[in-house]
């Protein structure tokens, strides 16, 4: 009797020992495959996420996107910044996301990931004060004082620059160099960019008190003498220019807008590739 009780005893014993080793066996932690972070896509478009173990999806600020229970993401109609989070349906505190950029601008943006672009902009709103072209202070353009030319609007022009930059910086974009006017409403819109990069002002791109009449034609130089190379660089400038060859997409800008470049090789004049409007920018910066 006492070696079937002690045969029972260790019986159990292991039994037990099983169950305990089973019941605490890891949840298995989260993992997603097939898409990385921070893609950008354009509307419409559809991508399928795998997640392991099994999960139940969200979208927030989805702008008309869905995505199901497979993980299938189907793009909205409209520009706009999608967060997608999965939750471990094993531990409900286990979650990753996943963020989405959709625009209509998805092909140059993704172009701009391995450099070689210009994007050109004019300077933010900028409708406080006035340009003094007749003023005797020495380089008064120069000057962030209002009676002696025009400044960035408070609070709407350093919006629109902080939330192009915040876009900008959102893509992880690379960046080289930020060209800049002397103008001081240039030179804040490119630090509201806050993109981490040398800000250099140009005599080139400056309007009206160097040599308006090539203006244009020295800020196409410019952008063309640029490396081509794994970056990419920003012009900030205006617009009012008094000779314009054709085409001429740096006059038609609007306070906040953008013109993009695609850089050839040093010293050939860049390709025009298409306008971003600061309206573009301001839909990707809803946050």
């Amino acid at each position: 009797m006492k070696k079937i009780a002690a045969c029972l005893f260790i019986a159990t014993a292991i039994l037990f020992s099983c169950k305990k080793k089973k019941t605490d066996a890891p949840v298995p932690k989260l993992t997603i495959t097939g898409v990385s972070d921070s893609v950008i896509i354009a509307p419409g478009t559809v991508l399928q996420y795998s997640a392991a173990p099994a999960g139940t999806w969200r979208i927030n600020n989805a702008a008309g996107g869905t995505i199901d229970d497979t993980g299938k993401l189907t793009a909205g109609t409209s520009d706009g910044v999608y967060t997608l989070t999965i939750v471990n349906t094993l531990n409900t505190l286990d979650t990753l996301r996943r963020m989405v950029i959709v625009t209509k601008h998805a092909a140059i943006f993704n172009g701009m990931k391995t450099g070689g672009y210009v994007l050109s902009f004019r300077h933010a709103d900028a409708s406080t004060g006035s340009d003094q072209f007749s003023s005797p202070v020495a380089n008064w353009w120069k000057s962030c004082d209002q009676s002696l030319a025009r400044q960035i609007t408070n609070p709407i022009g350093y919006r629109q620059s902080d939330s192009t930059g915040y876009v900008l910086k959102l893509m992880k974009l690379p960046f080289d160099t930020t060209m800049t006017s002397e103008y001081c409403r240039c030179k804040q819109t490119a630090e509201y960019f806050s993109l981490g990069v040398p800000n250099k002002e140009y005599p080139v791109l400056t309007y009206y008190v160097y040599d308006e009449n090539n203006r244009y034609g020295n800020t196409m130089n410019l952008y063309a003498s640029r490396a081509v190379n794994a970056k990419n660089y920003i012009g900030v400038t205006h617009a009012g220019f008094s000779s314009v060859p054709a085409p001429a997409p740096l006059a038609s800008l609007n306070w906040g807008d953008c013109a993009v470049f695609k850089l050839v090789a040093p010293g050939t004049q860049p390709t025009y590739i298409n306008t971003i409007t600061i309206s573009d920018w301001l839909k990707l910066a809803r946050r």
